[in-house]
């Protein structure tokens, strides 16, 4: 099919589905880029060659037309491909290929295996999934390998697919992914092979917390008065510098957790599924208040943050989260190397202020929501004057050798 029809089709569809003028004009202008490309390279038709060479060459074609990322390149050729086989055009969010068993075998197993971590009590939601991941990868890793049955699993092939991930895994997604398999061996129960995955030790980093730094604090709170940030981003932003609220609660926020006549917001939290009640600060309500009477579109949709771009569905996760505090740091010119990014940099930095300003260790916890009060007390290296007070004076005798 000629791509100039297909550019054709594409507008019109998303003009038949009255998306913004914002949207539409950043649709033009992505289909301008297409169509150049097309020309400047030799293409009419629609084909494979075409689709693969305008999603690994384009950007670097075409400089002068400013900067367009390789998933919006792919996220039209989806457009396109969606087109041909169905007759329509889709514009929903294409998502990775989720790493998944192709035999029917493995697929019932690891069906089963979710199951029983939900019937097991005080495992949450987000650690059944984190469970999940790595006994994917293992499925995976076996059909590869034609084992046909985990009868089939001897320790010497564990070892070989744990060394095989460690280019993928660091050690605390090393760490991470053993809890699961662990989990995994005793649900089959495979003996020997939780005893391979038990006998694995995997050193835990430590570290200083980070926080923002007071000129890195003003240049974040320049940028968030400008004009040139969305209310959306705003408030997002605000929630995770003030109130250290998590990027999965924040996405699952909705409009009734909101008591604007008590001033509070109450959810029940993602990871650790205890309910959290916090102040609506003056600062974090306004910028709710601007999202959601200027900026958030009109749908029935009860979720408060949604995708500022047609089709405007809820975040989709925490990356959508992550995207946002990762622009504020690069606006505001906060260094990000050898630091925690995201939610986890301004809730650390939420913290760290909390305990400068004296409040209980008990209170932080509160405001944090975690589940173990003791966590809070990884946040006391961020106070200085606090470490201070536990530096011991250096004996006599080692001050002579110095």
């Amino acid at each position: 099919m000629l791509i100039k029809e297909l550019c054709r089709i594409t507008m019109d569809s998303a003009e038949n589905l009255n998306f913004q003028k914002s949207t539409l004009i950043a649709y033009q202008r992505a289909i301008n880029r297409l169509l150049h490309f097309a020309e400047t390279n030799g293409y009419t038709y629609y084909t494979q060659d075409f689709r693969k060479d305008y999603i690994d060459n384009c950007i670097l074609r075409e400089k002068f037309l400013g900067n367009y990322s390789k998933r919006d390149r792919e996220h039209f050729m989806y457009l396109f491909d969606d087109y041909l086989n169905t007759g329509k055009i889709s514009f929903k969010v294409h998502r990775p290929r989720i790493i998944t068993p192709t035999t029917g075998y493995y697929n019932d197993l690891l069906a089963k295996f979710v199951k029983y971590l939900e019937n097991t009590k005080d495992i949450a939601h987000s650690t059944i999934m984190s469970y999940r991941y790595p006994v994917r990868c293992l499925f995976q890793y076996l059909e590869s390998n034609t084992i046909e049955t985990i009868n089939d699993i001897d320790i010497h092939l564990m070892q070989n697919f744990i060394n095989d991930q460690t280019s993928v895994w660091n050690n605390g997604g090393l760490r991470k992914a053993l809890c699961g398999l662990r989990a995994f061996s005793q649900f089959i129960k495979r003996n020997d092979i939780y005893e391979f995955f038990k006998s694995m030790r995997v050193p835990r980093e430590k570290f200083i917390i980070p926080y923002l730094t007071h000129d890195e604090i003003n240049r974040l709170w320049d940028y968030i008065k400008s004009d040139i940030i969305l209310y959306r981003d705003k408030a997002i932003i605000l929630l995770c510098l003030i109130t250290g609220i998590r990027a999965s609660d924040i996405i699952n926020l909705k409009l009734n957790d909101i008591n604007w006549s008590s001033n509070t917001i109450s959810f029940v939290q993602q990871k650790t599924g205890n309910p959290l009640s916090l102040p609506l600060l003056p600062a974090v309500g306004n910028a709710l208040f601007d999202y959601i009477t200027k900026e958030r579109p009109r749908l029935e949709s009860d979720i408060v943050f949604l995708r500022s771009l047609a089709p405007y569905n809820p975040l989709s996760d925490h990356s959508s989260i992550y995207s946002i505090i990762n622009k504020a740091c690069n606006t505001a010119t906060i260094a990000t190397e050898n630091r925690v990014r995201g939610t986890t940099l301004f809730r650390h930095n939420a913290a760290s202020q909390l305990l400068r300003k004296s409040i209980p260790q008990a209170t932080i916890a509160a405001v944090l929501g975690h589940a173990n009060p003791n966590t809070t007390s990884i946040y006391i290296t961020t106070d200085d004057n606090t470490i201070k007070k536990c530096v011991l004076a250096v004996p006599d005798l080692f001050k002579e050798m110095w």
